[in-house]
């Protein structure tokens, strides 16, 4: 028996033995990719052939809207539902990241992470949420904007519900509109701000499929916050290029902490106009009413119209 275990030398491949591995690879390089199941996130901009695209402050984002049915509802907004806010028990664990991945940097302390896709949530007409209720979807990201908040106040909406979550000195809005998890940056509980900071009033916008069941996209635009303590006389409402003055709701935790919303579903109009370019309309105007004083804001389109921090707008 030959006990030589040193390793032969590398031998070249005949013609025939290329030709074959050659096959092999453009063979499998042929077979279609299996199809994710994961969304893509839509806001239009121009929202040609069911694309849209939206101009950002630092860039440009083409999305796709969702692919979830929506069933038309009752909208109100004078008196929202207020829905149970679960208990500790009811909630879920935050996933601690494993993949060994840095955090993304926040000199702003407001949190933000990198766009990806977020939890499918089944839409309901009602407001009443996905399964657990609304404040329990909005754990996921959570680790990412405030770690460790937790719910204080849900409020019913058209397509969806707001919750407001609490951790520490700051609070993070989470919506659900039109089955979409969408988080706000984290804010100050004590609803502090400069005079000038638009942050405390920005929208997040989503698309959704349209609740006439026609072409096009209707868009989901969002706001919320703390009311000061011993505000007296306060009041906002935002007023959009369309024409549409939209009044905020407001409701109270079980803290005695006041609570504002403010919800825009436009299904007409100049903002869901096919050829629509965004940057180019009129700002949305924010009045700030406060002990019989009026304070006005103007948010500009993409910049001030993507409040949303855990995906693309």
């Amino acid at each position: 028996m030959d006990d030589d275990l040193t390793t032969p030398p590398d031998q070249p491949l005949d013609d025939a033995a290329r030709a074959r591995l050659r096959g092999r690879v453009l063979a499998g390089l042929a077979e279609p990719a299996a199809s994710g199941s994961g969304r893509r996130w839509a806001a239009p901009a121009a929202a040609a052939a069911a694309v849209v695209v939206l101009a950002g402050a630092t860039g440009w984002a083409t999305l796709a809207p969702g692919a979830e049915d929506v069933a038309p509802a009752d909208r109100g907004t004078s008196s929202p539902e207020v829905l149970p806010t679960p208990t500790p028990a009811d909630d879920v664990a935050v996933p601690d990241p494993s993949d060994g991945s840095d955090r993304p940097d926040d000199p702003t302390g407001q949190g933000g992470v990198t766009p990806h896709e977020g939890p499918a949530v089944e839409p309901t007409p009602s407001g009443a949420g996905p399964a657990g209720g609304p404040a329990v979807a909005c754990r996921r990201d959570l680790d990412d904007v405030l770690p460790g908040a937790v719910p204080a106040l849900t409020l019913g909406g058209t397509l969806g519900a707001t919750s407001f979550l609490v951790g520490g000195d700051r609070f993070v809005l989470c919506d659900t509109a039109g089955g979409t998890v969408t988080l706000h940056g984290a804010q100050p509980l004590d609803g502090r701000h400069a005079p000038d900071d638009t942050t405390p009033w920005r929208v997040s916008t989503n698309a959704v499929d349209p609740q006439d069941g026609t072409g096009g996209l209707d868009l989901v635009l969002v706001a919320g916050g703390i009311v000061p303590p011993r505000a007296e006389g306060w009041g906002i409402s935002y007023t959009f290029p369309d024409g549409h003055v939209e009044e905020a709701t407001t409701g109270t935790d079980a803290e005695g902490r006041t609570w504002w919303r403010m919800e825009h579903v436009a299904t007409d109009g100049v903002l869901v106009a096919r050829g629509t370019d965004q940057t180019t309309l009129e700002p949305i105007l924010v009045d700030v009413r406060v002990a019989g004083t009026s304070t006005e804001h103007e948010l500009r389109w993409g910049e001030d119209t993507c409040a949303q921090v855990n995906h693309g707008c």
